[in-house]
């Protein structure tokens, strides 16, 4: 009996240990449903492009994920949207997700979006509130220590107006990108400071040549020096006749 209840007794243990390392490996960094209270949660916070056209609160109503739900309303066209600063690992992948619902939008622009702030590109967009859509979206890190998630309604140079909804928000750390996902990839420091070095004005020795203005400045002095020797020699000499 003590032969065969061993082996199944270590069975057991390596399965709920491998659970265990599965568990902590999938859990999201970060998890929301907005529904702790009634105002944005701590770290929340609403960006626009135009001020006082765009609104940003937790709602009551048929969320996809329990009673509330965060909702964006603009009454004009804008880029507003809300987010959220998390940190990150670098050189890994992380999947976004988000259930998300639209309404009153522009069609030819971009509606509800999820994204990284300072990211062109975004999700896939929604136009639409006849029911929750799932979108999702594979960030790679690079080289960054934070990202700054957004949940928008309209995008960078694609305002819009109307109203967005978004719930059950989760990040996750993975492993692989499934083929056909929508991908971005955070900005490299490197390429950062590549580019302001290549914005940067070139230093004299660089350019191996004098701005014109001090090539002026230094021709008036050569030729303020001539003149004062000049007069110091003509001086002289005519110092000298007279003696």
């Amino acid at each position: 009996m003590n032969q065969i209840s061993r082996p199944l007794l270590l069975a057991m243990v390596l399965l709920v240990c491998s659970g265990l390392s599965w568990s902590q490996a999938t859990q999201p960094l970060l998890s929301e449903s907005f529904e702790a209270g009634q105002s944005l949660p701590n770290g929340w916070t609403l960006q626009t492009w135009q001020p006082d056209v765009s609104r940003a609160e937790v709602q009551a109503g048929a969320a996809a994920d329990g009673q509330q739900m965060l909702h964006i309303n603009s009454s004009k066209p804008n880029h507003a949207r809300v987010n959220y600063t998390v940190p990150v690992q670098a050189n890994q992948i992380y999947l976004l997700q988000a259930k998300v619902k639209a309404r009153g939008a522009n069609a030819d622009k971009l509606a509800a979006v999820i994204g990284v702030e300072g990211v062109y590109d975004a999700s896939e967009t929604v136009r639409d509130d006849q029911q929750w859509q799932l979108r999702e979206l594979y960030i790679k890190s690079n080289d960054a220590e934070s990202m700054t998630l957004l949940f928008g309604l309209g995008h960078f140079g694609n305002e819009n107006q109307g109203d967005a909804w978004f719930d059950a928000i989760s990040l996750t750390q993975v492993d692989a990108i499934p083929a056909g996902a929508k991908v971005i990839e955070l900005p490299r420091k490197q390429a950062e400071q590549t580019q302001q070095a290549n914005a940067a004005p070139p230093s004299l020795a660089e350019s191996g040549k004098a701005t014109p203005w001090l090539t002026v400045i230094g021709a008036a002095l050569v030729l303020s020096v001539l003149i004062v020797a000049g007069a110091f020699a003509l001086a002289r000499r005519h110092q000298g006749a007279n003696q």
